[in-house]
Formats: structure tokens, sequence, C-alpha cells
């Protein structure tokens, strides 16, 4: 859905349209998503949660407050896309802030004070601060969908449908791709490679964050391109952005491993050469988010589905090959593993340019 906001409402906002009946459709989607999401989700999470112990009135009160949050969650996505879209990036990560410190004050509340239930109260918090969240920037967005001439020719549920068929399969192996890491490196014995895979891997969030500021600084940009020549040449500028902080970030890991290994504790001292082939690991899996944001912005997603298989086949080609059998082997691994998503982005980004200033999007 942010992909079409992204690239049609760049489209209408260019011509001096407003985005009046491209949100009212993207709203009904987004509720016809949620209805189905919540509807499959549930009952998985009830059988885990009971798994883990839960009783039924915390078990009710947690999928109640999770489908609060996510319905909160999904308003302010799409608010903040439409901020970012009007060039109000200031107000969007605003928002986005304040939200974001209520929680941190619930998490220490949490720990500090007494709560007879913890967790039931760090989820109330959680949603109270996603429905501020969610108001607040729907308000804000509210002059950018109703100021200019409405469009009242085209339907854009078709391209809504077209672009979630697209991403749902790739968004739900994003998610469980970390556990196929986890699931290899465990079936090939390597209990104890996991846990230090995982301790190394913490300081890659840095290029994690890196690559998310890059994304929404020109996703707003090379959606409003007014043709795909110039929106290459926004692209090109957001991957070079991004391989030059990323670079500089990594060269510091390079020069100083012993400080950086030195947070994590005496046990991995010795570990110099697995962090930073782990960190490699961490700028290029980066890189490929975002690439996968910036070919949103112009719904350029035509085969992005080739991801999965070639993702799948190169972690097994892998597995195959190296038959990782200890932490420097699980590191080379690690490092690898994402090679396979790059080409099928960049793919998916060669067969978008090439089409029509709006017929691909």
């Amino acid at each position: 859905m942010t992909s079409t906001l992204l690239s049609r409402g760049g489209d209408l906002l260019n011509r001096g349209m407003n985005l009046t009946r491209l949100v009212q459709q993207a709203a009904r989607f987004r509720l016809a998503t949620y209805a189905l999401a919540t509807a499959a989700v549930v009952p998985v999470f009830s059988v885990l949660l009971r798994g883990t112990g839960a009783t039924v009135p915390n078990l009710a009160a947690m999928l109640c407050i999770a489908a609060v949050s996510a319905l909160c969650s999904s308003v302010s996505v799409v608010s903040a896309t439409l901020l970012r879209l009007g060039g109000r990036f200031t107000t969007a990560n605003l928002i986005l802030l304040a939200s974001a410190t209520i929680r941190l004050a619930a998490v220490v509340f949490v720990v500090v004070a007494p709560v007879p239930n913890p967790i039931i109260a760090f989820l109330v918090v959680n949603t109270l601060a996603l429905l501020f969240e969610s108001l607040i920037a729907s308000r804000l967005a509210t002059t950018l969908v109703t100021s200019g001439l409405t469009d009242t020719q085209n339907s854009y549920s078709p391209a809504l449908a077209m672009n979630a068929r697209r991403q749902i399969p790739n968004s739900v192996f994003y998610v469980i791709q970390g556990q196929a890491l986890v699931m290899i490196l465990a079936t090939l014995g390597l209990s104890g490679a996991i846990a230090e895979v995982a301790a190394l891997s913490r300081f890659s969030l840095g290029f994690i964050v890196v690559g998310g500021v890059i994304s929404q600084i020109f996703m707003t940009s090379i959606a409003r391109q007014t043709s795909n020549r110039s929106a290459l040449r926004k692209y090109v500028q957001a991957m070079m952005a991004y391989l030059f902080v990323a670079t500089m970030g990594f060269l510091c890991i390079v020069a100083t491993p012993g400080i950086w290994l030195s947070i994590l504790g005496s046990e991995y001292s010795g570990l110099h050469l697995e962090l930073i082939l782990i960190s490699a690991g961490g700028l290029l899996s980066s890189l490929i988010g975002v690439v996968t944001s910036l070919n949103q912005a112009r719904a350029w997603t035509r085969r992005a589905w080739l991801f999965i298989p070639a993702t799948l086949t190169w972690l097994t080609v892998l597995a195959l090959c190296l038959r990782p059998n200890d932490i420097l082997l699980a590191s080379i691994f690690f490092m690898l593993a994402p090679l396979a998503g790059l080409p099928v982005m960049l793919y998916c980004a060669w067969l978008g340019s090439r089409g029509s200033t709006t017929g691909q999007r």
C-alpha cells in the first residue's frame, strides 16, 4: 500500500491533484487486508501464547491489544507516507520521535515500578503511543489529501491489489528469513555459533538505521520524479549515499574491532575477523533493504517474487558448499547470505525503469 501511495500519489501531486480518491480506496483496502490478516493470525497467536502458559484473560487482553496496535500502526504508516509526500519530513519524524519517547518511558516505568502485569502494562502504553501517533499524523495529513483538484476518473484498487500480491510474499519472507538462517545453523549442529553470530550482528543495527534514514530521504523524491531517467538518477544517488556512510562505519569496525568486541565481553575478544565478516553481511543486507524501498517508491515491484526462490536456493548452496562447522565459517555464511537478493532487486528496478513513467506504476 505504501508503494502505491508513493508512486501514484507522487504522480497526482505533480499534476496538481489531491489524494482524496487514492486515500479513500487505500483506506478501504487497508481495512480489508487488516481483517483478513487478523483472522489468519489470531488463531496462530492463540496457540503459541497458550503454549507458553498464558491464562485465558491474559491471552484475550494481549490479542485485543495487538489487534488495536496493528490497526493504529497501519493508519500511522499511511499518514506518515502522505506527510513525506507533501515534503513535511520534519513533522513526520517528530511524530515518530514523540511516539518512540513514550514507548521508551513505558519500558523504564515497567522495569522500575512494581507493576502487577508488566507485559500487559507495556502493551497498553505501546498501543496508546501508536494511537497518539496515528491520530496526530492523520490529522496533519488531511490538508494534503483534500487540497487541489480531485481525480474522479481513475480507480486505484487494481494497483493496490497488484502491489499487494507482489509485496506480501516478500514481506512474509523478510520476517522469517532471519529464522531460516538460525534454523540452517541449528540443523548443522551449530547452537553455539548461533549465539555468537547473534551477538556480533548487533552492531549491524547501525547499517539498518543508516539505510532507513537514506530511504526516507530519497523515497519521496524518487516517487515525485516526472521521468524514469530522473528517478534513476536519484536512485543511484541514494545508493551511493548509503554506501558512503555505511562504508565509513564498516571501516571504523575494521580499524578498531577490539573496541567493539569489548562491549560484548571478554568471551568475544578473539573474534576480530568474525566481527568484520558479519558486519559486511549486515552492510549488504541493509543495502538490499534500501534498494527494495527505492523500488517501492516507483512501484518497480514486477518479478519481486524471484527474491524468495533465489535466496532459498542460494542459502542451500552455501550450506552445502561451506558446511559451516565453526564460528568462522558461520560468519562467512552470514556475510554471503544476502548476495542473492541484491541482483533480483536491481533487476526489478531495471524492469520498472524500462516502462512508461506511470504505466509500470
